[in-house]
């Protein structure tokens, strides 16, 4: 299920994001750029139902000192994924997706790098056995 619903994050955020989207951290790219993280989840089970609740880093690389590019690029995850109803899964139902918390990184040790990062969480139901 986490790679079905990365790839589909993917394909989101490329189709709706002003910035090139990377599944990992690409070899010799220009920035920025943005990576969709691996998902991490925890059970979110109900009485009658496999749930989970899956948690995306999506983070956009880019110059040091580029706030507003940085502040964009929450926006635009924001308009993209919060609560969309574009997300299908053939693994499991997809309840909500919600931005859940973000953070801009100071720039990194060489002072080139500026890593901010916006925690996509989806609450899945219906869990097909064996997936998760």
């Amino acid at each position: 299920m986490n790679e079905e619903l990365q790839a589909e994050i993917i394909a989101l955020l490329a189709a709706g994001l002003a910035f090139e989207v990377f599944g990992a951290v690409p070899q010799d790219q220009d920035w920025p750029y943005v990576v969709c993280g691996t998902p991490s989840s925890e059970p979110r089970d109900t009485d009658d139902s496999n749930g989970a609740l899956v948690r995306v880093p999506v983070r956009l690389f880019n110059q040091s000192g580029a706030v507003a590019e940085a502040t964009s690029f929450v926006d635009q995850v924001r308009a993209v994924l919060h609560h969309t109803d574009d997300l299908d899964l053939t693994t499991a139902t997809v309840v909500t997706v919600y931005v859940e918390g973000t953070s801009v990184e100071e720039p990194s040790e060489d002072g080139k790098a500026r890593e901010t990062v916006v925690t996509v969480a989806v609450l899945v139901d219906d869990i097909i056995t064996g997936t998760f």
